[in-house]
Parts: structure tokens; C-alpha cells; sequence
């Protein structure tokens, strides 16, 4: 193909020349050299062919300037000037060699990008199903980091580009169907950003064997930035882990949970395990969610003192989804099923524990290898900005309100919405299909009675099924079969 074309050959004739875009068959890059104002294409000649006689590198810089250029289309010829030279500045960079991200810095970028886009797009809809796929496309793509960072030994070539491509396919559709419901420039922005993103995942499609290279060229986290602006998201690539009300707001959690102003006394001392336990001598008796509170935090419940332990734990959770539906109210013939659902999730998650014991003997909240922390398991990563992530930590009432609130948001939101009960005959199932969500996000609603579902989730299911029957058949302090005589769970 290039062999038509002699070594003084210009962009401009390239971009007018439409044999190179049908050979590509991808139409969007006809539509990239449209967005071009006349005399951009000259400017990259000496930059682009330089280095590159090559359409598929050709193609990269097309990508990369479809954001960086889109914002400007609407500009006089005159501003456009000094922002195209920035152009090639970052086209340079583009071409040059550059430490890539860490696995761990690709996850942050990722999520910092698509809790902003999501949460932006969110609240320009309001159609309240368009808004639950933002949430699921949220939620979903957290729970891809956590895999993406539990993966053994998993060195991801570029996970930058593997979560984007993981995502976009749910939010490509949705994007799409919030332009088709926006007017004007809202919806020209919308559009500009599904344009954008099909081309960054078509990109490795382009050429042969180095379409690789080509895509992680294309995703960076300044192309992830110049996304994000297309539709005015401000700093998308913050990553910060305090509560956001607007995130839980335009996702139906309503204002953040009350976090209890004072942390309960934890050990950090080896030596503090050899003091007596202050609840070995105290009278069995339940009192409010405050009382439990102050009595369960920081108690590391033994086989000798589970009898003790127990029911108080079950007051707190009896308590504490009572206080869910207050704030949100169920339909009465769900209210029984959401609070065996409770109990049977903090069974299946800690054994009803808060806290344990360290190696050196100190109390610590009880925590997975992938982050899930406390009486709930409450992911820190999955729900960065929804709760307090001391709170989750520290306090055993915070940490049961986030799980029933968030037991509570799928049971209504999904499981019930979307007809699980209807769909197989059974009520009980919309217990499963809330618990498989919980587990795994809104993508797993049905993945308890899919026959060809992983081994290990079909385990996890099954064993959350046993106790979610031994509970609603009253069988609930059956959880003390967790405990050996030690503390530890079976």
C-alpha cells in the first residue's frame, strides 16, 4: 500500500485518500480525518513519517487526536493554533518510550476513570434503569480489578487496556442510549465519547503483529483524561478513597451512613491478649444498636463465649436490617426473606465476626486477601466512595449497616425489579440471586442456576443455599458450628 506513495507524500493527501481507510475497513477512522481542520496534517508529517511508514501508526495518532482535537472543534481557526501545537507535543510522546503503569497504578487509573464517567453520566439521566446500568457497569468493572489483582502470578501485559476493554462493552450501550435521550451538545458529547471508545478497542483490530503495541500506545492515562474531559468530568484520574454523597446519591443510596464519632478500643500491643476480656463477666442481654455496638467491638469470640457472643451478634444484625428498611422500606412479603438474608450473608462472610486475633496476638478487623473487610465482608476497593473505610474497619455497626444496605439496594433494585422470583417459581431465589451479587456484582444475578457457572462459584453458592435454610427454619445460631475451642473458624 505504501509503496504508492513516494517519502515526501503528506498527510493531507493520506487523509484524502480513501483507499487507505477502506483497506483499513474500519469507518471511524473516515470519520477521525473529517475532525482534522485543514493544516493539522502537515504538521504531522515530519513527526509521523519520520519514524513510522506505517498506516497502522498512522491510525494511532488518529486515535489519539480524536479526544485531544474534539473539544477544539468548535473553536476559532485562531485558538486552534496554539492548541494544535500542544497537539504535537503530545504526539512526540506519543512516539517516545515511557515507563509503563504498574499493575496497581493501571487499577487505580481505571477505576478513578470510570467512577467518574459512570457517576457523570449517571446524573444526566433520569431514567432510573438507564442509572442502574451505570451502577452495574460501575460495580462490575471494580470487581474486574479485584480478579485482576488477585490473579496468581497474573503479569497483565497491559491491564490498563484489558479492564478498559472488560468494561466497554456495558458501557459502550449505555452511552449510547443517554445520547439518544439528551438534547444538543449534551448529546453530541455523548456520542463524541462512544466514538472515541470504540475506536481505542477496535485499535488492536487495525493491524497484524504489532497491534498490540499499537493499542497500549493508545491507552494512557492521558488518553484516559481527554475521555473523561469529552464530557466534562473534572479531575478523572483522582483516586481517593473518602465517602462521596453524590456518588451514593445519583446511585439511590441516599446520604452517606452515620459513622460512630469515637474507634473503639483495639489492641496493637502483643501483650494486650493476656488481659481479661471485659465481656466474660457481663449479663446476656441484647439493648439498641449503639449498646451492641459498644459491647461487640473489639470482642474476639472464643468456643467458650460463643454462647454468650452469639446472640448478641444476632440482635445486632435483627436490628440492624430492621433499621435498613426503615430508611428504605421493602414490600411486607419480603420483608421475612431480607432478614434471613442478613443473617445468612454475615454467617457465610465471618461467622458473625468483626474482629480476630494477628499472629503476634493483637486484635485486628478480620479482613480477605483481596480486601473484603469485617462482619460483612465488605470490599474496600469494590465500594471506594459509597462508605467510610474506618468505619468498615473499626465499628461492627457500620460495617453490618453498609452490608444491609447494600443487600438491601439488590434484593429491591434487581433481584425483585428484574423478576427472579417470577422467572423460577421460588421467592427463596431472590435470596440467591441477591447473594450472588453480593459476591460477585450485578453481573452474577443469575448465576446460581446457570448449569456451565464456575466450580468454585457454584461452591460459594451452595454454601451460602445450606445456611440461608438453616436460618430461616430458626436454626440461625447454628453458626456456632464456625467455632473451635480456640476462637479459630472450621
Amino acid at each position: 500500500m505504501l509503496n504508492r506513495f513516494g517519502p515526501d507524500t503528506n498527510c493531507q493527501s493520506l487523509l484524502e485518500h480513501d483507499e487507505i481507510f477502506a483497506e483499513s475497513r474500519d469507518p471511524r477512522l473516515l470519520i477521525m480525518s473529517r475532525i482534522f481542520p485543514h493544516g493539522l496534517a502537515a504538521r504531522f508529517k515530519r513527526i509521523v513519517w519520520r519514524d513510522f511508514m506505517n498506516r497502522l501508526l498512522v491510525a494511532c495518532a488518529l486515535v489519539f487526536a480524536l479526544f485531544v482535537c474534539a473539544d477544539a472543534h468548535a473553536e476559532d481557526t485562531g485558538k486552534r493554533s496554539s492548541f494544535f501545537d500542544g497537539l504535537l507535543d503530545q504526539a512526540k510522546k506519543l512516539v517516545q518510550p515511557s515507563r509503563r503503569a504498574t499493575r496497581e497504578e493501571s487499577t487505580q487509573l481505571w477505576d478513578a476513570f470510570l467512577t467518574g464517567v459512570a457517576k457523570r453520566a449517571a446524573g444526566e439521566s433520569a431514567d432510573s434503569e438507564l442509572r442502574g446500568g451505570f451502577f452495574s457497569a460501575l460495580v462490575d468493572g471494580r470487581f474486574d480489578v479485584i480478579a485482576m489483582l488477585s490473579s496468581i502470578g497474573g503479569a497483565t501485559a497491559d491491564p490498563l487496556r484489558q479492564l478498559f476493554l472488560s468494561s466497554w462493552p456495558r458501557l459502550a450501550p449505555l452511552f449510547e442510549q443517554l445520547a439518544n435521550s439528551l438534547p444538543g451538545d449534551a448529546a453530541t458529547r455523548y456520542r463524541s465519547l462512544l466514538d472515541a471508545g470504540n475506536a481505542l478497542r477496535d485499535v488492536g483490530k487495525i493491524g497484524g503483529q504489532i497491534s498490540s503495541e499499537l493499542s497500549s500506545l493508545g491507552l494512557t492515562p492521558d488518553t484516559l483524561r481527554k475521555l473523561a474531559g469529552l464530557v466534562g468530568v473534572k479531575d478523572p484520574l483522582l483516586y481517593d478513597t473518602a465517602v462521596d454523597p453524590e456518588l451514593r446519591e445519583v446511585f439511590g443510596f441516599g446520604a452517606p451512613l452515620a459513622v460512630a464519632g469515637d474507634p473503639p478500643h483495639v489492641a496493637h500491643d502483643p501483650l494486650d491478649w493476656l488481659v481479661p476480656a471485659v465481656h466474660a463477666g457481663e449479663p446476656n442481654v441484647g439493648g439498641d444498636i449503639a449498646s451492641l455496638a459498644k459491647r461487640l467491638n473489639g470482642w474476639v469470640p472464643k468456643r467458650n463465649d460463643v454462647a454468650e457472643y452469639l446472640p448478641l451478634m444476632r440482635s445486632l444484625l435483627h436490628q440492624t436490617a430492621e433499621q435498613a428498611l426503615t430508611a428504605k422500606p421493602l414490600e411486607p412479603e419480603f420483608r421475612a426473606l431480607y432478614d434471613d438474608l442478613v443473617l445468612a450473608t454475615a454467617w457465610q462472610e465471618s461467622c458473625w465476626r468483626q474482629f480476630v486475633r494477628n499472629k503476634k496476638g493483637a486484635v485486628t478487623p478480620i479482613q480477605s486477601g483481596v480486601g473484603s473487610v469485617g462482619l460483612m465482608q465488605i470490599n474496600q476497593k469494590v465500594w471506594r466512595g459509597f462508605y467510610d473505610l474506618g468505619g468498615l474497619n473499626r465499628d461492627v455497626a457500620y460495617n453490618g449497616a453498609a452490608g444491609a444496605e447494600i443487600l438491601r439496594h439488590y434484593l429491591r433494585d434487581y433481584a425483585i425489579k428484574r423478576g427472579e422470583h417470577t422467572a423460577t417459581g421460588q421467592a427463596d431465589n431472590l435470596a440467591r440471586a441477591t447473594y450472588a451479587m453480593y459476591n460477585g456484582g450485578p453481573g452474577h444475578i443469575r448465576r446460581y442456576r446457570e448449569p456451565r457457572e464456575r466450580a468454585d462459584l457454584k461452591a460459594i453458592d451452595a454454601a451460602f443455599w445450606v445456611k440461608y435454610q438453616a436460618v430461616k427454619a430458626g436454626d440461625e445460631l447454628g453458626v456456632e458450628r464456625c467455632y473451635t475451642a480456640s476462637g479459630s473458624v472450621r
